[in-house]
């Protein structure tokens, strides 16, 4: 597990003292990454890569803060931690790396937000692909405590992307943007049963149609985001409609805009997903977890519903 105490040293350093200080804190963090390389080697990787961008990049503004973020967590009980630790731990690379992540802002212009989501999207879609194959490698083997850390760790890694999917669903919600932000809702909850599943350390038939499911379903909302900024982008400018024409849709923030065809489209995505699901479900054998299984899909249904009807209202 990641032992974080390493970096108190910076916040307690003088200036004039800071090349020693900072090799202190190299030799602690690579000695940390030799205990974890085992147990937990993505984290051990990235210390490793700390010590690098430290040395490179040293620390100061927001990187401080990074790590005043990072040391919250209790070292001796990272566990409970796990979470705000391997975030913060991811912050501060990024910001060391000149990469640091757009936040979601209710004050973004719709082009700005969906440009960060775009650049999110595509982040997402990378670091899922890599944790789907990571955790199919340990298919079959047995649940050591090594094993079950490792899983635990895969976990973190699964939620604090739901987090990430979070904040811009709820940006979106409030900008208006209905059809975006219910198919980032549906993958927020497609994110939290698959930690749940990677918490239990199975790798079995459902967890891999989940992973699947969170690929396919990010794929698509990046797909329809990028036709929608098309469609943005070649919109008129006046309200004028053409001779002939309908009036085009509103911008995004408009109660009353009608989605554009990158958005139906999206839905009808979502409504073959669901249909298909449905299909393939087992009504013959109602146990506890084929019951589980139907009563997502009709809680999806519902919330689908929900979302037609709300558009069909405000195109009244």
């Amino acid at each position: 597990m990641l032992t974080l105490i390493a970096l108190a040293i910076l916040q307690r350093a003088p200036d004039t003292e800071a090349p020693r200080k900072l090799d202190e804190l190299e030799q602690k963090m690579l000695r940390l990454a030799e205990r974890t390389a085992s147990t937990e080697p993505e984290n051990a990787e990235r210390l490793r890569k700390g010590v690098k961008l430290l040395r490179e990049r040293g620390t100061g503004g927001r990187a401080q803060a990074a790590i005043d973020e990072w040391l919250k967590g209790n070292p001796e009980n990272s566990a409970r931690h796990r979470d705000s630790v391997v975030t913060s731990l991811q912050r501060l690379l990024d910001i060391l790396e000149g990469k640091e992540r757009k936040e979601p802002d209710k004050h973004m212009t719709i082009e700005e937000l969906y440009v960060a989501l775009e650049e999110e999207l595509v982040r997402l879609i990378a670091l899922q692909t890599a944790l789907n194959a990571e955790a199919r490698a340990e298919e079959g083997k047995p649940v050591t405590r090594p094993l079950a850390i490792r899983f635990a760790a895969f976990a973190v890694r699964e939620r604090a992307m739901r987090e990430t999917v979070d904040q811009f669903r709820r940006v979106l919600a409030e900008k208006n943007c209905a059809v975006f932000a219910f198919a980032l809702g549906l993958i927020g909850d497609d994110m939290g049963d698959l930690a749940d599943r990677l918490d239990a350390a199975r790798v079995d038939p459902p967890m891999k149609e989940l992973q699947e499911r969170v690929l396919r379903r990010l794929r698509d909302l990046l797909d329809a985001l990028r036709e929608a900024r098309k469609n943005l982008k070649n919109r008129p400018s006046s309200d004028t409609p053409p001779d002939g024409g309908e009036k085009p849709p509103g911008p995004p923030d408009d109660p009353r805009r009608v989605p554009d065809a990158a958005e139906l489209e999206l839905i009808r995505k979502i409504q073959e997903d669901i249909y298909r699901r449905t299909k393939a479900a087992d009504i013959t054998d109602l146990g506890d977890a084929q019951t589980t299984v139907l009563r997502r899909l009709s809680d999806e249904q519902g919330k689908l519903a929900e979302l037609l009807k709300g558009l069909i209202e405000r195109m009244k």
